[in-house]
Protein backbone atom coordinates (compact mmCIF):
# COMPACT_ATOMS: atom_id res chain seq x y z
CA UNK A 1 0.00 0.00 0.00
CA UNK A 2 2.14 2.84 -1.22
CA UNK A 3 -0.62 5.39 -1.93
CA UNK A 4 -0.43 6.97 1.42
CA UNK A 5 3.48 7.21 1.12
CA UNK A 6 3.34 8.76 -2.30
CA UNK A 7 1.03 11.35 -1.24
CA UNK A 8 2.75 12.39 1.77
CA UNK A 9 5.82 12.56 -0.49
CA UNK A 10 3.97 14.55 -3.22
CA UNK A 11 2.65 16.98 -0.72
CA UNK A 12 5.64 17.27 0.79
CA UNK A 13 7.51 17.88 -2.19
CA UNK A 14 5.01 20.65 -3.63
CA UNK A 15 4.76 22.12 0.06
CA UNK A 16 8.42 23.05 -0.10
CA UNK A 17 8.63 24.08 -3.25
CA UNK A 18 5.78 26.05 -3.67
CA UNK A 19 6.95 27.87 -0.09
CA UNK A 20 10.43 28.45 -1.72
CA UNK A 21 8.79 29.87 -4.95
CA UNK A 22 6.96 32.22 -2.43
CA UNK A 23 9.88 33.25 -0.03
CA UNK A 24 12.43 34.44 -3.38
CA UNK A 25 9.65 36.39 -5.32
CA UNK A 26 10.94 39.57 -7.26
CA UNK A 27 8.91 41.32 -10.55
CA UNK A 28 10.54 40.93 -13.62
CA UNK A 29 10.86 44.74 -15.30
CA UNK A 30 9.58 43.31 -18.21
CA UNK A 31 6.63 42.35 -16.23
CA UNK A 32 5.69 46.18 -15.93
CA UNK A 33 4.91 46.09 -19.78
CA UNK A 34 2.01 43.64 -19.07
CA UNK A 35 1.35 46.03 -16.37
CA UNK A 36 0.67 48.95 -17.83
CA UNK A 37 -1.44 47.65 -20.66
CA UNK A 38 -3.79 46.20 -18.07
CA UNK A 39 -3.79 49.05 -15.97
CA UNK A 40 -4.92 50.96 -19.33
CA UNK A 41 -7.78 48.53 -20.11
CA UNK A 42 -9.36 48.89 -16.99
CA UNK A 43 -9.44 52.55 -16.90
CA UNK A 44 -11.10 52.38 -20.27
CA UNK A 45 -8.22 53.16 -22.56
CA UNK A 46 -8.18 50.42 -24.64
CA UNK A 47 -5.16 47.47 -24.06
CA UNK A 48 -2.78 50.12 -24.68
CA UNK A 49 0.76 50.51 -23.69
CA UNK A 50 0.29 54.89 -24.54
CA UNK A 51 -3.39 56.12 -24.98
CA UNK A 52 -4.53 57.10 -28.38
CA UNK A 53 -1.90 54.66 -29.62
CA UNK A 54 -2.04 51.10 -30.60
CA UNK A 55 0.76 48.83 -30.24
CA UNK A 56 0.57 45.32 -29.27
CA UNK A 57 4.08 45.34 -27.18
CA UNK A 58 3.19 42.74 -25.16
CA UNK A 59 3.51 38.49 -25.91
CA UNK A 60 1.36 37.38 -23.46
CA UNK A 61 -2.38 38.19 -23.84
CA UNK A 62 -4.51 35.81 -21.98
CA UNK A 63 -1.91 36.75 -19.06
CA UNK A 64 -2.62 40.55 -19.70
CA UNK A 65 -6.25 40.00 -19.27
CA UNK A 66 -6.17 37.95 -16.64
CA UNK A 67 -4.33 40.63 -14.70
CA UNK A 68 -6.80 43.26 -15.89
CA UNK A 69 -9.46 41.29 -14.54
CA UNK A 70 -7.94 41.20 -10.94
CA UNK A 71 -6.88 44.81 -11.42
CA UNK A 72 -10.68 45.54 -11.98
CA UNK A 73 -11.72 43.29 -8.87
CA UNK A 74 -9.46 45.62 -7.12
CA UNK A 75 -6.18 43.67 -7.14
CA UNK A 76 -2.96 45.41 -7.94
CA UNK A 77 -1.12 43.36 -11.00
CA UNK A 78 2.17 43.18 -8.51
CA UNK A 79 0.32 41.26 -6.32
CA UNK A 80 -2.49 39.29 -8.46
CA UNK A 81 0.97 38.22 -11.42
CA UNK A 82 2.78 36.90 -8.20
CA UNK A 83 -0.76 35.22 -6.94
CA UNK A 84 -1.63 33.63 -10.45
CA UNK A 85 2.14 32.42 -10.60
CA UNK A 86 1.72 30.57 -7.94
CA UNK A 87 -1.55 28.74 -8.61
CA UNK A 88 -0.09 27.99 -12.14
CA UNK A 89 3.04 26.77 -10.23
CA UNK A 90 0.10 24.57 -7.90
CA UNK A 91 -1.28 23.63 -10.85
CA UNK A 92 1.71 22.26 -12.85
CA UNK A 93 3.15 20.47 -9.87
CA UNK A 94 -0.05 18.52 -9.49
CA UNK A 95 -0.73 17.72 -13.09
CA UNK A 96 2.62 16.39 -13.08
CA UNK A 97 1.63 14.43 -9.92
CA UNK A 98 -0.89 13.18 -11.30
CA UNK A 99 0.88 12.40 -14.80
CA UNK A 100 3.22 10.35 -12.89
CA UNK A 101 0.78 8.07 -11.05
CA UNK A 102 -0.43 7.35 -14.86
CA UNK A 103 2.63 6.29 -16.04
CA UNK A 104 3.34 3.74 -13.44
CA UNK A 105 -0.42 2.38 -14.05
CA UNK A 106 0.00 2.36 -17.85
CA UNK A 107 2.96 0.34 -17.30
CA UNK A 108 1.72 -1.91 -14.98
CA UNK A 109 3.64 -0.95 -12.03
CA UNK A 110 2.95 -1.01 -8.85
CA UNK A 111 2.68 3.20 -7.69
CA UNK A 112 6.06 4.52 -6.69
CA UNK A 113 6.71 6.05 -3.02
CA UNK A 114 7.83 9.06 -4.66
CA UNK A 115 7.59 11.15 -7.97
CA UNK A 116 10.46 11.03 -9.59
CA UNK A 117 8.97 14.06 -12.06
CA UNK A 118 7.76 15.46 -9.56
CA UNK A 119 10.66 15.54 -7.54
CA UNK A 120 12.55 16.59 -10.42
CA UNK A 121 10.39 19.82 -10.82
CA UNK A 122 10.51 20.82 -7.25
CA UNK A 123 13.61 20.78 -6.69
CA UNK A 124 14.41 22.74 -10.21
CA UNK A 125 15.70 26.43 -9.03
CA UNK A 126 14.10 28.59 -12.15
CA UNK A 127 10.95 26.86 -11.89
CA UNK A 128 10.90 28.30 -8.69
CA UNK A 129 12.16 31.54 -9.70
CA UNK A 130 9.44 32.55 -12.35
CA UNK A 131 6.79 31.42 -10.69
CA UNK A 132 6.63 34.41 -8.78
CA UNK A 133 8.77 36.56 -11.37
CA UNK A 134 5.44 39.03 -12.46
CA UNK A 135 5.41 36.86 -15.81
CA UNK A 136 3.98 34.32 -17.87
CA UNK A 137 5.73 31.90 -17.58
CA UNK A 138 4.65 29.54 -15.12
CA UNK A 139 1.08 29.79 -16.60
CA UNK A 140 2.38 29.08 -20.35
CA UNK A 141 4.85 25.97 -18.47
CA UNK A 142 1.22 24.65 -17.04
CA UNK A 143 -0.52 25.02 -20.40
CA UNK A 144 2.10 23.84 -22.53
CA UNK A 145 2.13 20.48 -20.30
CA UNK A 146 -1.28 19.96 -19.74
CA UNK A 147 -1.70 20.16 -23.79
CA UNK A 148 0.64 17.20 -24.93
CA UNK A 149 -0.59 15.24 -21.18
CA UNK A 150 -4.04 15.80 -22.64
CA UNK A 151 -3.13 15.12 -26.09
CA UNK A 152 -1.30 11.56 -24.82
CA UNK A 153 -4.20 10.45 -23.21
CA UNK A 154 -7.17 11.70 -25.53
CA UNK A 155 -9.46 8.53 -26.54
CA UNK A 156 -13.06 10.23 -27.70
CA UNK A 157 -14.18 13.45 -29.48
CA UNK A 158 -14.39 15.33 -26.08
CA UNK A 159 -11.17 14.82 -24.87
CA UNK A 160 -10.10 16.13 -28.04
CA UNK A 161 -11.69 18.97 -27.73
CA UNK A 162 -9.78 19.47 -24.59
CA UNK A 163 -6.43 19.72 -26.05
CA UNK A 164 -8.07 22.05 -28.44
CA UNK A 165 -9.01 24.21 -26.18
CA UNK A 166 -5.91 23.98 -23.76
CA UNK A 167 -3.96 24.07 -26.80
CA UNK A 168 -5.63 27.71 -27.75
CA UNK A 169 -5.10 29.12 -24.11
CA UNK A 170 -1.40 28.20 -24.77
CA UNK A 171 -1.42 29.76 -27.96
CA UNK A 172 -3.31 33.12 -26.26
CA UNK A 173 -1.10 33.24 -23.84
CA UNK A 174 2.07 33.21 -25.85
CA UNK A 175 2.56 32.98 -29.74
CA UNK A 176 4.95 29.27 -29.51
CA UNK A 177 1.60 28.03 -27.99
CA UNK A 178 0.40 27.69 -31.50
CA UNK A 179 3.61 24.92 -32.28
CA UNK A 180 2.58 23.02 -29.42
CA UNK A 181 -1.39 22.92 -30.05
CA UNK A 182 -0.41 22.48 -33.60
CA UNK A 183 1.55 19.14 -32.82
CA UNK A 184 -0.66 18.12 -30.43
CA UNK A 185 -3.58 17.94 -32.58
CA UNK A 186 -2.09 16.03 -34.99
CA UNK A 187 -1.52 13.17 -32.69
CA UNK A 188 -5.05 13.15 -33.25
CA UNK A 189 -4.50 11.32 -36.76
CA UNK A 190 -1.87 8.37 -34.61
CA UNK A 191 -4.92 7.16 -32.66
CA UNK A 192 -7.70 5.38 -33.22
CA UNK A 193 -10.66 6.02 -35.97
CA UNK A 194 -12.49 7.63 -36.45
CA UNK A 195 -9.03 9.75 -36.59
CA UNK A 196 -10.78 12.71 -38.84
CA UNK A 197 -13.32 13.38 -36.21
CA UNK A 198 -10.71 13.60 -33.50
CA UNK A 199 -8.89 16.18 -35.33
CA UNK A 200 -11.40 18.14 -36.17
CA UNK A 201 -12.76 18.15 -32.64
CA UNK A 202 -9.02 19.34 -31.38
CA UNK A 203 -9.41 22.01 -34.59
CA UNK A 204 -12.36 23.26 -33.17
CA UNK A 205 -11.52 25.08 -29.81
CA UNK A 206 -8.70 26.86 -31.92
CA UNK A 207 -11.43 28.17 -34.65
CA UNK A 208 -13.85 29.50 -31.92
CA UNK A 209 -10.76 31.42 -29.82
CA UNK A 210 -7.96 31.76 -31.99
CA UNK A 211 -9.52 33.18 -35.42
CA UNK A 212 -11.53 35.95 -33.60
CA UNK A 213 -8.34 36.75 -31.80
CA UNK A 214 -6.38 37.28 -34.73
CA UNK A 215 -9.39 39.23 -36.75
CA UNK A 216 -9.39 41.34 -34.00
CA UNK A 217 -5.41 42.02 -34.00
CA UNK A 218 -5.32 42.55 -37.14
CA UNK A 219 -7.96 45.15 -37.00
CA UNK A 220 -7.00 46.64 -33.33
CA UNK A 221 -3.21 46.70 -33.86
CA UNK A 222 -3.10 46.28 -38.06
CA UNK A 223 -0.65 43.39 -37.49
CA UNK A 224 -1.14 39.47 -36.83
CA UNK A 225 2.12 39.37 -35.13
CA UNK A 226 2.99 41.38 -32.03
CA UNK A 227 5.41 44.18 -32.09
CA UNK A 228 7.73 42.44 -30.04
CA UNK A 229 8.12 39.72 -32.80
CA UNK A 230 9.86 42.23 -35.04
CA UNK A 231 11.60 43.81 -31.41
CA UNK A 232 13.27 40.61 -30.29
CA UNK A 233 13.41 38.66 -33.64
CA UNK A 234 16.61 39.38 -35.64
CA UNK A 235 14.79 38.40 -38.62
CA UNK A 236 18.01 35.91 -39.32
CA UNK A 237 18.63 32.47 -37.38
CA UNK A 238 20.86 32.60 -34.77
CA UNK A 239 21.81 29.11 -34.21
CA UNK A 240 25.13 29.50 -33.06
CA UNK A 241 23.78 32.05 -30.00
CA UNK A 242 20.64 29.82 -29.62
CA UNK A 243 23.26 26.65 -29.06
CA UNK A 244 25.43 28.71 -26.42
CA UNK A 245 22.14 29.33 -24.76
CA UNK A 246 20.72 25.33 -24.39
CA UNK A 247 23.88 24.71 -23.99
CA UNK A 248 24.30 26.78 -20.87
CA UNK A 249 21.11 25.41 -19.57
CA UNK A 250 22.31 21.56 -20.03
CA UNK A 251 25.34 22.53 -18.45
CA UNK A 252 23.79 23.87 -15.39
CA UNK A 253 21.14 21.27 -15.18
CA UNK A 254 23.13 18.30 -16.28
CA UNK A 255 20.87 15.86 -14.65
CA UNK A 256 18.31 17.38 -17.78
CA UNK A 257 20.81 15.57 -20.36
CA UNK A 258 19.59 11.76 -19.59
CA UNK A 259 15.77 13.17 -19.62
CA UNK A 260 16.43 14.97 -23.17
CA UNK A 261 17.56 11.40 -24.39
CA UNK A 262 14.76 9.78 -22.99
CA UNK A 263 12.70 12.15 -24.79
CA UNK A 264 14.35 11.65 -28.21
CA UNK A 265 14.28 8.26 -27.92
CA UNK A 266 11.15 7.94 -26.58
CA UNK A 267 9.23 7.47 -30.08
CA UNK A 268 10.66 3.52 -29.89
CA UNK A 269 8.77 2.56 -26.75
CA UNK A 270 5.33 1.47 -26.69
CA UNK A 271 2.76 1.00 -30.10
CA UNK A 272 0.53 3.41 -32.29
CA UNK A 273 -2.15 2.73 -31.50
CA UNK A 274 -2.35 3.18 -27.64
CA UNK A 275 -3.40 6.50 -25.73
CA UNK A 276 -1.71 6.18 -22.85
CA UNK A 277 1.90 6.31 -21.36
CA UNK A 278 2.89 3.11 -22.63
CA UNK A 279 1.84 3.46 -26.20
CA UNK A 280 4.10 5.12 -28.79
CA UNK A 281 2.32 8.14 -29.43
CA UNK A 282 3.17 9.70 -25.77
CA UNK A 283 6.74 9.16 -26.99
CA UNK A 284 6.23 10.40 -30.39
CA UNK A 285 4.31 13.72 -29.23
CA UNK A 286 6.78 14.43 -26.32
CA UNK A 287 9.70 13.46 -28.35
CA UNK A 288 8.32 15.53 -31.60
CA UNK A 289 7.58 18.71 -29.37
CA UNK A 290 11.12 18.18 -27.18
CA UNK A 291 12.96 18.69 -30.74
CA UNK A 292 10.83 21.07 -32.47
CA UNK A 293 10.96 23.36 -29.08
CA UNK A 294 14.41 23.29 -29.38
CA UNK A 295 14.84 23.84 -33.16
CA UNK A 296 12.55 27.12 -32.52
CA UNK A 297 14.87 28.52 -29.40
CA UNK A 298 18.29 27.69 -31.09
CA UNK A 299 16.95 29.77 -34.55
CA UNK A 300 15.83 32.26 -32.01
CA UNK A 301 19.41 32.68 -30.48
CA UNK A 302 17.70 31.73 -27.13
CA UNK A 303 17.03 34.96 -24.53
CA UNK A 304 18.85 36.98 -22.53
CA UNK A 305 16.75 35.50 -19.45
CA UNK A 306 19.17 32.37 -18.18
CA UNK A 307 16.87 28.93 -18.70
CA UNK A 308 12.85 30.73 -19.38
CA UNK A 309 12.91 29.30 -22.83
CA UNK A 310 13.54 26.30 -21.98
CA UNK A 311 11.25 25.98 -18.52
CA UNK A 312 8.34 24.77 -20.91
CA UNK A 313 9.92 21.64 -22.03
CA UNK A 314 11.39 20.52 -18.47
CA UNK A 315 8.22 19.07 -16.90
CA UNK A 316 7.45 17.25 -20.21
CA UNK A 317 11.45 15.95 -20.26
CA UNK A 318 11.03 14.45 -16.81
CA UNK A 319 8.15 13.03 -17.57
CA UNK A 320 9.95 11.50 -20.56
CA UNK A 321 12.36 10.17 -18.32
CA UNK A 322 9.56 8.46 -15.53
CA UNK A 323 8.44 7.10 -18.65
CA UNK A 324 11.81 5.52 -20.05
CA UNK A 325 12.59 4.74 -16.06
CA UNK A 326 9.23 2.80 -16.16
CA UNK A 327 10.65 0.36 -18.22
CA UNK A 328 13.49 -0.57 -15.65
CA UNK A 329 13.09 -3.07 -12.94
CA UNK A 330 11.37 -0.89 -10.19
CA UNK A 331 14.10 -0.36 -7.48
CA UNK A 332 17.19 0.61 -9.56
CA UNK A 333 14.57 2.71 -11.48
CA UNK A 334 13.43 4.89 -8.85
CA UNK A 335 16.76 4.82 -7.13
CA UNK A 336 18.13 6.41 -10.80
CA UNK A 337 15.29 8.79 -11.14
CA UNK A 338 15.87 9.83 -7.67
CA UNK A 339 19.59 10.49 -8.07
CA UNK A 340 18.94 12.59 -10.65
CA UNK A 341 15.92 14.80 -9.53
CA UNK A 342 18.44 15.60 -6.31
CA UNK A 343 21.22 16.19 -9.17
CA UNK A 344 18.97 19.02 -10.85
CA UNK A 345 18.58 20.33 -6.73
CA UNK A 346 21.88 20.74 -6.64
CA UNK A 347 22.88 22.51 -9.90
CA UNK A 348 24.05 25.86 -9.24
CA UNK A 349 24.03 28.37 -12.34
CA UNK A 350 27.71 29.48 -13.26
CA UNK A 351 28.65 32.53 -11.06
CA UNK A 352 29.40 34.50 -14.62
CA UNK A 353 25.64 35.13 -14.98
CA UNK A 354 25.52 37.69 -12.05
CA UNK A 355 27.86 39.78 -14.01
CA UNK A 356 26.53 42.73 -15.69
CA UNK A 357 27.32 41.66 -18.77
CA UNK A 358 26.24 37.95 -18.01
CA UNK A 359 27.26 34.63 -20.23
CA UNK A 360 27.39 35.49 -23.70
CA UNK A 361 24.26 38.25 -23.09
CA UNK A 362 22.73 35.52 -21.19
CA UNK A 363 21.86 36.91 -17.39
CA UNK A 364 20.43 35.57 -13.84
CA UNK A 365 17.16 38.14 -14.77
CA UNK A 366 16.39 38.16 -10.35
CA UNK A 367 19.42 39.35 -9.57
CA UNK A 368 18.77 42.44 -11.83
CA UNK A 369 15.40 43.74 -9.47
CA UNK A 370 15.94 42.78 -6.26
CA UNK A 371 13.28 44.53 -4.01
CA UNK A 372 14.76 47.72 -3.26
CA UNK A 373 15.13 48.75 -6.49
CA UNK A 374 11.36 48.38 -7.10
CA UNK A 375 10.42 50.47 -3.81
CA UNK A 376 13.03 52.88 -5.16
CA UNK A 377 10.84 52.68 -8.61
CA UNK A 378 7.85 53.06 -6.58
CA UNK A 379 9.52 55.98 -4.64
CA UNK A 380 10.50 58.03 -7.96
CA UNK A 381 7.53 57.20 -9.62
CA UNK A 382 5.07 59.30 -7.31
CA UNK A 383 7.52 62.46 -8.10
CA UNK A 384 6.80 61.79 -11.35
CA UNK A 385 3.27 61.70 -11.38
CA UNK A 386 3.54 65.02 -8.96
CA UNK A 387 6.09 66.75 -11.92
CA UNK A 388 3.97 65.59 -15.05
CA UNK A 389 0.49 66.11 -13.97
CA UNK A 390 -1.16 67.84 -16.79
CA UNK A 391 1.55 67.80 -18.67
CA UNK A 392 1.73 66.92 -21.97
CA UNK A 393 5.85 65.21 -21.89
CA UNK A 394 6.91 62.06 -23.98
CA UNK A 395 9.61 60.38 -22.13
CA UNK A 396 11.66 57.57 -23.36
CA UNK A 397 12.50 54.61 -21.09
CA UNK A 398 15.48 51.81 -21.76
CA UNK A 399 15.63 48.13 -20.20
CA UNK A 400 15.34 48.33 -16.12
CA UNK A 401 13.14 51.46 -16.20
CA UNK A 402 9.58 49.93 -17.30
CA UNK A 403 8.44 49.66 -13.90
CA UNK A 404 9.52 53.48 -13.25
CA UNK A 405 7.15 54.05 -15.99
CA UNK A 406 4.16 52.33 -14.33
CA UNK A 407 4.54 53.86 -11.33
CA UNK A 408 5.27 57.22 -12.57
CA UNK A 409 1.94 56.92 -14.59
CA UNK A 410 3.86 58.11 -17.44
CA UNK A 411 1.51 60.10 -19.74
CA UNK A 412 3.32 58.57 -22.70
CA UNK A 413 6.78 56.54 -22.62
CA UNK A 414 8.27 55.25 -25.47
CA UNK A 415 10.41 52.09 -25.47
CA UNK A 416 13.89 53.19 -26.99
CA UNK A 417 16.58 49.86 -26.31
CA UNK A 418 14.60 47.52 -29.13
CA UNK A 419 11.23 49.01 -29.68
CA UNK A 420 8.69 47.04 -27.88
CA UNK A 421 6.05 50.24 -28.11
CA UNK A 422 7.58 51.05 -31.25
CA UNK A 423 6.92 49.43 -34.86
CA UNK A 424 9.49 51.51 -36.67
CA UNK A 425 12.46 51.12 -33.93
CA UNK A 426 11.31 47.05 -33.70
CA UNK A 427 11.61 46.53 -37.37
CA UNK A 428 14.85 48.05 -37.52
CA UNK A 429 18.10 45.21 -38.06
CA UNK A 430 20.01 44.83 -34.79
CA UNK A 431 23.81 45.80 -35.05
CA UNK A 432 26.10 43.15 -35.25
CA UNK A 433 27.31 41.61 -31.85
CA UNK A 434 24.62 43.33 -29.66
CA UNK A 435 22.89 40.96 -26.88
CA UNK A 436 19.61 38.72 -27.87
CA UNK A 437 16.60 40.78 -27.79
CA UNK A 438 19.04 44.01 -27.39
CA UNK A 439 20.86 46.42 -29.64
CA UNK A 440 18.14 48.27 -31.60
CA UNK A 441 18.03 51.35 -29.82
CA UNK A 442 16.88 54.57 -31.05
CA UNK A 443 18.81 57.06 -32.35
CA UNK A 444 18.43 61.10 -30.57
CA UNK A 445 17.26 62.23 -34.53
CA UNK A 446 14.30 59.50 -34.53
CA UNK A 447 13.92 60.53 -30.51
CA UNK A 448 13.63 64.08 -31.42
CA UNK A 449 11.28 63.03 -34.46
CA UNK A 450 9.13 61.46 -32.15
CA UNK A 451 9.39 64.59 -29.74
CA UNK A 452 10.25 62.73 -26.80
CA UNK A 453 10.93 65.67 -24.19
CA UNK A 454 13.27 63.72 -21.92
CA UNK A 455 15.03 60.67 -20.64
CA UNK A 456 15.20 59.29 -16.56
CA UNK A 457 18.71 58.54 -15.07
CA UNK A 458 17.37 55.86 -13.03
CA UNK A 459 19.56 52.88 -12.97
CA UNK A 460 21.39 53.90 -16.42
CA UNK A 461 24.41 55.86 -16.45
CA UNK A 462 23.40 58.97 -17.67
CA UNK A 463 25.90 61.86 -18.31
CA UNK A 464 24.03 65.18 -18.69
CA UNK A 465 25.79 68.72 -19.66
CA UNK A 466 24.74 71.45 -17.70
CA UNK A 467 22.26 72.51 -20.91
CA UNK A 468 20.11 69.85 -20.83
CA UNK A 469 20.58 68.45 -17.09
CA UNK A 470 17.14 68.32 -15.74
CA UNK A 471 16.52 68.11 -11.74
CA UNK A 472 12.57 66.70 -10.59
CA UNK A 473 13.27 67.20 -7.35
CA UNK A 474 13.77 64.06 -4.55
CA UNK A 475 16.76 62.82 -6.23
CA UNK A 476 14.87 61.96 -9.58
CA UNK A 477 17.46 63.01 -11.90
CA UNK A 478 17.59 63.00 -16.41
CA UNK A 479 18.16 64.77 -19.21
CA UNK A 480 16.45 66.88 -21.84
CA UNK A 481 16.09 65.38 -25.37
CA UNK A 482 14.16 68.06 -26.85
CA UNK A 483 13.05 71.53 -25.35
CA UNK A 484 9.83 72.06 -26.27
CA UNK A 485 8.46 75.22 -24.58
CA UNK A 486 5.26 74.26 -23.71
CA UNK A 487 6.08 71.04 -22.02
CA UNK A 488 8.62 73.18 -20.62
CA UNK A 489 6.48 75.70 -18.66
CA UNK A 490 3.84 72.69 -17.39
CA UNK A 491 7.29 70.94 -15.82
CA UNK A 492 8.53 74.44 -14.36
CA UNK A 493 5.52 75.20 -12.80
CA UNK A 494 5.28 71.73 -10.92
CA UNK A 495 9.12 72.07 -9.63
CA UNK A 496 11.11 70.78 -12.16
CA UNK A 497 14.33 72.45 -12.92
CA UNK A 498 16.78 72.63 -15.66
CA UNK A 499 17.87 75.73 -17.65
CA UNK A 500 15.90 77.82 -19.43
CA UNK A 501 16.74 77.64 -23.06
CA UNK A 502 14.96 80.70 -24.68
CA UNK A 503 16.93 82.86 -21.61
CA UNK A 504 20.00 80.91 -22.71
CA UNK A 505 19.56 81.95 -26.61
CA UNK A 506 18.93 85.42 -25.39
CA UNK A 507 22.60 86.30 -23.85
CA UNK A 508 23.90 83.42 -26.72
CA UNK A 509 22.47 85.63 -29.33
CA UNK A 510 23.89 88.78 -27.47
CA UNK A 511 27.10 87.92 -28.05
CA UNK A 512 26.82 86.15 -31.31
CA UNK A 513 28.41 88.69 -34.12
CA UNK A 514 32.09 87.79 -32.24
CA UNK A 515 31.96 84.54 -32.27
CA UNK A 516 33.69 82.46 -34.73
CA UNK A 517 31.15 81.31 -37.71
CA UNK A 518 32.21 77.87 -37.05
CA UNK A 519 31.33 77.96 -33.63
CA UNK A 520 27.97 79.11 -34.47
CA UNK A 521 27.60 77.12 -37.85
CA UNK A 522 28.25 74.02 -35.43
CA UNK A 523 26.39 75.00 -32.19
CA UNK A 524 23.15 75.99 -34.36
CA UNK A 525 22.74 72.58 -35.99
CA UNK A 526 22.47 71.77 -32.52
CA UNK A 527 19.85 74.20 -31.50
CA UNK A 528 17.87 73.45 -34.24
CA UNK A 529 17.29 69.72 -33.41
CA UNK A 530 16.84 70.43 -29.53
CA UNK A 531 14.83 73.68 -30.12
CA UNK A 532 14.29 75.27 -33.47
CA UNK A 533 12.42 72.05 -35.21
CA UNK A 534 10.09 72.00 -32.56
CA UNK A 535 9.37 75.76 -31.48
CA UNK A 536 7.99 78.31 -33.63
CA UNK A 537 10.68 81.11 -33.42
CA UNK A 538 11.55 83.09 -36.14
CA UNK A 539 13.01 86.39 -34.44
CA UNK A 540 15.64 84.40 -32.33
CA UNK A 541 16.19 81.49 -35.91
CA UNK A 542 16.70 84.75 -38.13
CA UNK A 543 19.65 86.13 -35.96
CA UNK A 544 21.11 82.65 -36.75
CA UNK A 545 20.49 82.57 -40.25
CA UNK A 546 21.90 86.08 -40.26
CA UNK A 547 25.29 85.88 -38.75
CA UNK A 548 25.66 82.61 -40.68
CA UNK A 549 24.95 84.48 -43.98
CA UNK A 550 27.75 87.19 -42.83
CA UNK A 551 30.13 86.25 -44.39
CA UNK A 552 32.67 89.10 -42.88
Amino acid sequence: MRRPVLLISSLLLGAGALWDASRQTWLCDDAFISFRYAHHLVAGEGLVFNPGERVEGYTNFLWTLLLAAAEALGVAPEASSVLLGLLAFTGLLVLVARTSTAIARDHGRELPWVSVALAGLALHLHHRLFATSGLETGLFTLLVTATVVAAVEARGPRSWGVVGLLGSLATLTRPEGALVYGLSSLAALAGARPRRRHLLAAWAPGVLLLLPWAAWKLVYYGDLLPNTFYAKDAGEAQWAEGAAYVGLYLGTYLALVPALAAAVLGPLLGRWSEPGWAGRRAGVLVGGLTLAWLVHVLRVGGDFMFARFLLPITPLLLLALERWLGRLREVPGTSLGLALACGLGLSVPPAGLLEDDGIGGVVEERNWYPESWREEARRQGAVLRRVLEGSDARVVFYGTQAMLMFYGEVPYALEGHVGLTDREIARNPPPAGTRIAHGKKATLDYLRSREIDFVLAYRLQLPAPELTRLDLGEGVRGRLVTYRSGVAEQLRANGARFVDFEAFLDHYLADIDHMPREKVEREYVQFRGYYFDHNDDPTREASFEARLADEG
